[in-house]
Order: C-alpha cells, then sequence, then structure tokens
C-alpha cells in the first residue's frame, strides 16, 4: 500500500511538473491535448501492475 501511494505521488508530482512546463513553453493545444493522453497512459501501464501484484 505504501508503494502504491508513493508511486501515484511521484506519477502525480511529475504530471503537475510537466504540465506546467508545457503551459509555460508549449502554447499549443494540441501537443497538451496530445501530452493529456500519453500520461493517462502511462498511469495506466504503471498504476495497472502495482495494482495486480497487491490485490
Amino acid at each position: 500500500m505504501v508503494l502504491i501511494f508513493l508511486a501515484l505521488m511521484f506519477f502525480n508530482g511529475l504530471g503537475v511538473f510537466v504540465m506546467n512546463w508545457q503551459i509555460k513553453y508549449v502554447p499549443a493545444k494540441m501537443s497538451f491535448r496530445n501530452f493529456l493522453i500519453l500520461y493517462g497512459l502511462l498511469m495506466a501501464v504503471f498504476v495497472a501492475p502495482i495494482n495486480v501484484l497487491f490485490y
């Protein structure tokens, strides 16, 4: 459970950092939308195996 929490904290922090970077340096909305899709896929790929392992 602690590992899941730490992993979620890490990926959320990473997501916020990259989103702030995108907003500052990449004004195009299309790239931001693509980033959100990629970030969602990354979250699914990384979190699903952890959930499977622990449950």
